[in-house]
């Protein structure tokens, strides 16, 4: 009997900074790029809940770490299908349920818990580029 091993997937952690603003709520300048840098110690926090649900952690980057896991685990701490696209990404599929079949590279972020959830302002997949060899398939 084969069994098929679930692939390993990444996906970057977007985290609100200390000042309470997201990217796109003003503009990011050298006075203000400490509101947009999360505090050391919620970063932690935020990485160490993923690390617990079975995620390799990355370091913090500026406002963001990466998440990887088999692509069960992912399905399974966001409660969502996975697909794979044609050009080699992964995106999330809606389901009848929110009456939308199309797909998005972004995770949902209500399974989080709450206290998680209050810290990140996405978990998305970084989409393929539009340039190169797949691009033209």
């Amino acid at each position: 009997m084969t069994t098929t091993k679930s692939p390993t997937i990444s996906a970057q952690v977007m985290l609100r900074g200390s000042g309470g603003v997201a990217p796109g709520q003003q503009a990011i300048t050298a006075a203000n790029i400490k509101d947009f840098t999360p505090s050391p110690g919620t970063a932690e926090k935020v990485r160490q809940a993923f690390q617990a649900k079975g995620f390799d952690v990355g370091a913090i980057v500026g406002n963001s770490f990466s998440i990887t896991a088999t692509q069960a685990i992912f399905e399974k701490e966001f409660r969502t299908r996975l697909s794979h696209t044609e050009r080699g990404g992964i995106q999330t599929v809606k389901t009848a349920k929110t009456k939308d079949k199309s797909e998005d590279y972004e995770l949902p972020l209500t399974p989080l818990a709450p206290d998680i959830a209050a810290e990140v302002i996405a978990v998305t997949f970084t989409p393929p580029p539009d340039f190169g060899p797949v691009s033209f398939q």
